[in-house]
């Protein structure tokens, strides 16, 4: 499960690494999300599997989790969701329900 999810994560880490900061105001499929606001939902959909998996849900949903660098805030924010996850016994934990709270990345959510 996890070399699965590794993967993955390596295979958007190269899509991440792809945008130019220039391409952050495009649009997007989701018509309230540009490209920026699609980044740091990516960033903070990683920020809270790992903050569930440490015991410590985030509640910052609105905030800006891409910085100055999304190519960096992304491959740490993967980092800490597999390493969270990669503890062991993790993978047969129950966590429960996760609210369901989107972050577009400009100060507003999707509630």
């Amino acid at each position: 499960m996890l070399n699965a999810c590794r993967e993955v994560l390596r295979t958007v880490n190269t899509l991440v690494s792809s945008v130019d900061p220039g391409q952050f105001d495009r649009a997007t499929p989701c018509a309230d999300w540009d490209v920026r606001a699609l980044l740091n939902h990516l960033v903070w959909k990683n920020l809270v599997w790992a903050g569930l998996a440490e015991g410590t849900p985030r509640t910052d949903a609105t905030a800006d989790h891409l910085g100055e660098d999304h190519i960096e805030a992304f491959r740490t924010a993967s980092e800490a969701a597999l390493a969270a996850f990669g503890r062991p016994g993790m993978l047969r934990t129950s966590f429960g329900v996760l609210e369901r709270r989107q972050s577009r990345g400009d100060g507003r959510d999707t509630g």
